[in-house]
């Protein structure tokens, strides 16, 4: 009879968890495994895209070939994949917001000119609406600063951290 009621017990406990898992969802968003997925696609997806060489010429090309009066369009500096700096520095980038995936917590990976990998966690919002509002970035060390950019290996689930809102010593 004892083992009966361990069992059940047992069985009850994982009923409850995963109720509860189901309930309240994941307790780490920024680790979710939708979200990990998302950034080694995104990473990927950045790879092929910089292992031909004339990629980010070519979205720069056409980015400058833009037709608009307004200085401050940002078709000219903007692409799906592409931030070109006003400095002539530029970021190949993927970014999610959590209102476009509910299960992908905000995420922003990038490549730069520089070579080094960058990841926020900077509400962009959908389509990137947020930047578009902006005035073209001037260099890369102030989009960085202003959209707390962090470096990372271009691998490790470092990448997952929180960068954005600011963190203030307590």
């Amino acid at each position: 009879m004892k083992r009966k009621k361990a069992i059940l017990f047992t069985c009850l406990c994982f009923i409850l968890i995963g109720a509860g898992y189901a309930f309240w969802g994941n307790p780490d968003p920024l680790h979710a495994p939708a979200r990990r997925e998302w950034k080694e696609r995104s990473l990927r997806d950045i790879s092929v895209q910089l292992s031909n060489a004339d990629w980010a010429t070519n979205e720069i090309s056409k980015l400058k070939s833009v037709k608009s009066d307004d200085p401050d369009d940002y078709e000219k500096w903007l692409s799906k994949d592409l931030i070109l700096l006003r400095s002539g520095e530029w970021l190949a980038f993927k970014n999610v917001c959590r209102k476009e995936e509910g299960k992908i917590h905000d995420l922003f990976l990038a490549k730069a000119s520089d070579g080094q990998w960058y990841f926020s966690t900077y509400h962009f919002c959908k389509d990137m609406i947020s930047l578009k509002m902006e005035f073209q970035p001037k260099d890369l060390t102030s989009f960085t600063n202003y959209f707390c950019l962090q470096l990372f290996d271009g691998k490790s689930d470092e990448c997952l951290k929180q960068t954005w809102p600011r963190r203030t010593p307590e």
